[in-house]
C-alpha cells in the first residue's frame, strides 16, 4: 500500500510525496489515478476534479486530520479576507 500526502507550505508552494519521497505535483496526481479504484459511471469524470480529489482526500482523515484541515480552512479565510 502507498502513502501519498500533499501539503500547502507556510510559503504558499505545495510539498507532494510518495511513500515518503518528494515529488512533483504531476507525479503524484498520476500515482493517485493509478491506486484509486473507481466505481459507477460517472465518478471517473468526478475524480478528475481537482476539488473531488480533496475531497476524497480529505474524507480520508482522522481526527488529528481533521482537526489540521479546520485550522487551515479558518487560516485560509482570513488571509482572503484581505
Amino acid at each position: 500500500m502507498s502513502s501519498l500526502s500533499r501539503r500547502l507550505r507556510a510559503s504558499g508552494r505545495p510539498a507532494a510525496r510518495v511513500d515518503g519521497e518528494i515529488v512533483k505535483l504531476s507525479e503524484l496526481s498520476e500515482v493517485e489515478l493509478e491506486l484509486i479504484s473507481i466505481y459507477g459511471q460517472h465518478a471517473a469524470q468526478t475524480l478528475m476534479s481537482a476539488s473531488e480529489q480533496r475531497k476524497c482526500l480529505d474524507n480520508a482523515l482522522d481526527d488529528k486530520g481533521l482537526k489540521l484541515l479546520a485550522s487551515y480552512k479558518e487560516a485560509y479565510q482570513h488571509y482572503a479576507a484581505f
